[in-house]
């Protein structure tokens, strides 16, 4: 069971960080549905991540036209509540004011 935990965990980041770099290259071309679908699978395999809250909740309010929608608003409560001063708590306040 340990080296399962050790392998699933190892494979699980890797994945994570892939499609958080896929996001990235996504956002860094205003493609933002691409980004939010990477930016959601960083998510789903870890929702304690901040900035992978962060990055999905700004390429949602980003596709919406710079608009606070109610999904963006989750991620971005979220990374607040978990990580409350980790720079993007910061950088998701600014969004909520």
């Amino acid at each position: 069971k340990n080296l399962y935990n050790y392998v699933a965990g190892y494979t699980f980041e890797k994945a994570a960080l892939y499609y958080f770099n896929m996001g990235a290259q996504y956002s860094n071309n205003s493609d933002w549905e691409n980004a939010i679908v990477a930016y959601e699978h960083c998510v789903n395999i870890n929702d304690q991540e901040p900035a992978y809250l962060y990055k999905l909740g700004k390429s949602i309010y980003m596709k919406n036209g710079n608009q606070l929608t109610e999904e963006s608003r989750i991620y971005f409560e979220k990374c607040i509540q978990i990580a409350p001063n980790s720079e993007y708590a910061g950088y998701s306040a600014n969004y909520l004011n």
